[in-house]
């Protein structure tokens, strides 16, 4: 009994264990299964780090068409003349034909802009531009559609364009706040004129966007 007990166990060591078959298509469904691509920006933002791309709201771009009224040009006290001085600015500007980006119907079609500054200008550069604009917006049928209120900040020396200055600044308040303003503005005034007798009212046309 002894002897047929080790013969026994001497076999079951001797046989190694039989591991079972793999699966005919086992393979073929490793190597077909997509493997999870690493995330590339575009998935959900780790825990407690802030998207600021996201975060931030983008402010839609407005342009209109922009001009001094006929009968109420930009007042200059005292005078532009050649020699650099600090001049009060006084006027206003008829925005018309504005558009969006975005071609929203609610988007302001026209404005009236009240304008109050102080500039060092002379008749061939303007800068150190400081004051503000209020615009007041109307909508398609010409209803009053809220204000925006404009701050003017223009540091840097404009000598070709000098009238551009002047509608250079941000919205601060209102219907596009945090909105960037740009403009250009053309003015007919000569050189000449402006030498010899001084500048005290300026005309122009041009355009100006928010955003």
């Amino acid at each position: 009994m002894h002897t047929a007990w080790l013969i026994a166990a001497w076999m079951a060591a001797a046989i190694p264990a039989a591991s079972p078959a793999p699966h005919p298509h086992a393979r073929v469904v490793a190597v077909l299964a997509p493997a999870t691509p690493p995330s590339q920006g575009g998935g959900s933002p780790a825990a407690g780090v802030p998207v600021r791309a996201a975060a931030r709201a983008r402010v839609p771009v407005l342009a209109c068409a922009v001009a001094t009224p006929s009968v109420r040009p930009l007042g200059f006290t005292p005078p532009v003349r050649l020699v650099p001085r600090r001049v009060a600015v006084r006027g206003n500007f008829e925005l018309t034909g504005c558009a969006s980006s975005g071609r929203s119907a609610a988007s302001p079609r026209s404005g009236w802009a009240v304008l109050r500054a102080t500039a060092q200008a002379s008749c061939t550069s303007v800068r150190q531009v400081r004051g503000s604009v209020l615009v007041t917006w109307f909508d398609v049928t010409g209803r009053p559609a809220g204000t925006s209120q404009v701050r003017l900040r223009a540091d840097r020396l404009v000598a070709r364009h000098p009238a551009d200055a002047l509608l250079d600044g941000a919205v601060t308040a209102g219907r596009l706040a945090g909105a960037r303003v740009r403009g250009a503005l053309a003015a007919p005034a000569t050189l000449l004129g402006c030498a010899t007798h001084g500048t005290a009212a300026l005309r122009g046309t041009g355009r100006v966007t928010f955003g």
